[in-house]
């Protein structure tokens, strides 16, 4: 128990306040022998390092294609926004990041390639409209 009092503390929750599949005595958690305390938090610690070299690698150049847009910075887009939300990633700490966020939120093919995929519109968290929220919105502490 323990361990996942640890996981709780990593997203500033209390146990019972963790989603479904992260509590101990889950039929999800039961489900899945790989979702240990160990493993949960490599989840919360392992996508700050991802962080940390997307940060690096936007530092040298200006999108994921080098000096030109791609569609490798809409899929990007994409990870990174869902990312983000999914290990409580704060783009505050990541100024660059959020600045080639803002670059390719601007770009007609990307514009575009979002009213495709999100007919509805999304909200301020880039969920679809109406979606429920898979965490708390709570920054993770460092």
């Amino acid at each position: 128990m323990l361990g996942w009092r640890l996981v709780a503390s990593a997203l500033e929750l209390d146990v019972d306040e963790l989603p479904e599949g992260y509590r101990p005595n889950s039929p999800i958690a039961a489900a899945l022998p790989q979702a240990t305390p160990t493993a949960l938090m490599n989840f919360l610690i392992g996508p700050r390092a991802i962080f940390d070299a997307i940060e690096a690698y936007l530092s040298e150049f200006p999108y994921f294609g080098g000096s030109r847009f791609s569609a490798a910075d809409i899929m990007m887009h994409y990870q990174v926004r869902h990312s983000m939300l999914m290990s409580q990633i704060d783009l505050e700490d990541y100024p660059i990041t959020t600045k080639w966020r803002g670059m390719v939120e601007q770009r007609p093919a990307y514009i575009r390639a979002d009213k495709a995929a999100q007919p509805g519109g999304v909200d301020e968290h880039g969920l679809p409209i109406g979606s429920p929220m898979p965490f708390p919105v709570r920054r993770a502490r460092t």
